[in-house]
C-alpha cells in the first residue's frame, strides 16, 4: 500500500506587487501579506503574517511541509532560548532579561563567515495554543535592522504532517537593493526551516519507536508474559554454533539434531527465530 506521508518541501513568497494594501498615510507605511494564493493557510494563521511595511523595508515568507506532528516541531519552534537547535548559523544563544514569556530578551552569537557578530532579540510572541512564535531584533553588531519574524504551526490538509509559516519583515540596508536584501535573508530562513525539517522528522521517527516499546510493555503487564533472547544460530546444531568461532566457510547443518536446543524452549508459547547461514 503505497504510504500517505507528505513530502517535505518549502515555499518562498516574496513581495512584488500591492495586492491587498491599506495605507497610512501618518507614517507612509502599508500593511503586506507575504502570503500568496498559491499557498492557502487558515485566516486564524494568516492573520499574524500582515505586516506593517515602511518604504525602506522588504517582507517575505517561507513555508515548510514537515512529515511530523504538529506538536513535535512546535517543542523544537518554541524554545527561544535554544534557537541554535536548529538554526546552524547560531553559535551561542544566552537569555539576559527574563524567563522565557513574552518580553524575555536574548543574546544571539552567529557562526563567523556572516556579515554580523551579535543580536539581542525580544520574544513578541509565544502562544502555545495557537503555535505562533513571534521575536524582533532590538540590538546587537548585524544589518538585520528593525527585523521581526513571525512563525506559525498548523496542521497540513491531509492532517499527517505540519505546515510551518515564517515570515519577517526588514529595513533594507543603505546601499543595498530591495532584492539583494530578500535574498540574503531568505536564504538564512530557508536553511532554517530545512534544518528543521529534518530534526522534527528524525523527532517523530523516534517518538514512534519509543511509543511501540510502551505498547508492548503494556501487553506484557496485562498477560503477565516475558521476552527472553537466546544465542543460538539455529535450533538444530551445525558446525558454526561457537560464539566466539563461528565464521566459518563450510557450514554444515545437522538438521535432525535438534534435541540439544529444543529443551530450552519447552515452556515458550510463541518462539521467533532469526537465524541464516
Amino acid at each position: 500500500m503505497p504510504s500517505n506521508t507528505p513530502k517535505s518541501s518549502l515555499m518562498l513568497h516574496r513581495i512584488n506587487s500591492p495586492a491587498s494594501i491599506t495605507t497610512n498615510t501618518a507614517a507612509c507605511q502599508k500593511r503586506w501579506s507575504p502570503l500568496s494564493c498559491a499557498t492557502p493557510v487558515p485566516e486564524t494563521v494568516a492573520r499574524y503574517h500582515t505586516h506593517v511595511v515602511g518604504p525602506n523595508q522588504c517582507c517575505s515568507a517561507a513555508v515548510q511541509h514537515i512529515a511530523a506532528p504538529v506538536s513535535t516541531v512546535w517543542s523544537v519552534v518554541r524554545r527561544f532560548d535554544n534557537p541554535q537547535a536548529y538554526k546552524h548559523f547560531v553559535k551561542s544563544c544566552h537569555v539576559i532579561v527574563g524567563d522565557g514569556d513574552v518580553g524575555t530578551l536574548r543574546e544571539v552569537h552567529v557562526v563567523s563567515g556572516l556579515p554580523a557578530a551579535n543580536s539581542t532579540e525580544r520574544l513578541e510572541i509565544l502562544d502555545d495554543e495557537r503555535h505562533v512564535i513571534s521575536f524582533s531584533v532590538v540590538g546587537g553588531d548585524h544589518r538585520l535592522v528593525n527585523y521581526k519574524s513571525v512563525t506559525t504551526l498548523h496542521p497540513s490538509p491531509a492532517g499527517n504532517g505540519t505546515v510551518v509559516v515564517e515570515s519577517y519583515v526588514v529595513d533594507i540596508p543603505p546601499g543595498n537593493t530591495k532584492e539583494d536584501t530578500c535574498v540574503f535573508v531568505e536564504t538564512i530562513v530557508r536553511c532554517n526551516l530545512q534544518s528543521l525539517n529534518e530534526i522534527a522528522e528524525n523527532l517523530a521517527r523516534r517518538h514512534k519507536s519509543s511509543f511501540c516499546v510502551i505498547k508492548v510493555v503494556e501487553f506484557l503487564k496485562q498477560y503477565n508474559a516475558s521476552i527472553e533472547f537466546y544465542w543460538d544460530p539455529l535450533l538444530v546444531e551445525s558446525n558454526s554454533d561457537d560464539p566466539f568461532n563461528h565464521r566459518v566457510s563450510d557450514r554444515i547443518v545437522r538438521v535432525q539434531a535438534s534435541e540439544k536446543r529444543v529443551g530450552d524452549w519447552t515452556d515458550a508459547d510463541i518462539l521467533v527465530s532469526n537465524s541464516s547461514l
